[in-house]
């Protein structure tokens, strides 16, 4: 399954676009710690389209009350989580330059704003807790295909959840420069919601800002 169809898995049937990105997401995240100073996963929160999120609503009014509970999309959140479970969740993390494979995830909620856009949040879970202070952590969260853009949200989109060490800190890297992508960009202007790069593409990262958690010895 290419990671194209994935993506267009997650956000149903694209609306109308010309080319790729056809859908964005804006994001948020959080570095999850134990209240022993260990990393336990990466919770995120993003934030759809207007476009994509009246498309994605079509027919969940079960009750037809005008209203969007919890119950009603939870089988949309459900359809998400399980077609990006091949590929990270699009949350790719590296502890010591190793890929962390997350648990499946079993913690996730969607629900409609008042603006009108899709919100879905969710905590992917390590293995086994990560020490930060042992193990360099970085992570990106981005769909390899490019077909939805995922765009952080605010002046500090990423934090640190529960109780990590005093001496650690987290840095969220600024996006690439629009001049070092530009080819890239105007190629994938020219392709349709039916393209799919070959598998071993991974346009995303090109557009993907590094997140990672660095802490401070006692020496330092």
């Amino acid at each position: 399954m290419a990671v194209a169809v994935a993506a267009a898995a997650v956000i149903g049937t694209a609306p109308p676009a010309a080319a790729h990105p056809h859908v964005l997401i804006n994001m948020t995240a959080g570095v999850q710690f134990t209240d022993d100073g260990l990393i336990r996963g990466v919770g995120t929160e993003w934030i759809f389209d207007p476009e994509y999120s009246a498309m994605a609503i079509e027919g969940l009014d079960t009750d037809k009350d005008g209203k969007y509970s919890a119950a009603e999309l939870k089988p949309l959140a459900t359809e998400n989580m399980q077609a990006l479970k091949d590929y990270s969740y699009f949350i790719y993390a590296y502890a010591n330059g190793r890929k962390v494979k997350w648990n499946d995830v079993t913690r996730y909620e969607q629900h409609l704003g008042d603006d009108g856009r899709l919100r879905l949040y969710f905590i992917a879970e390590a293995p086994e807790p990560l020490d930060p202070e042992k193990a360099g952590f970085l992570f990106r969260i981005y769909d390899p295909s490019f077909f939805i853009a995922m765009e952080f949200l605010g002046d500090k989109p990423v934090e640190m959840l529960g109780k990590p060490p005093a001496a650690c800190a987290v840095k969220v890297d600024n996006p690439p420069d629009l001049s070092e992508t530009a080819d890239t960009r105007a190629m994938l202007s020219t392709k349709g919601p039916e393209w799919q790069p070959d598998s071993e593409e991974d346009f995303g990262i090109m557009f993907a800002q590094p997140v990672s958690v660095a802490c401070k010895s006692a020496t330092q």
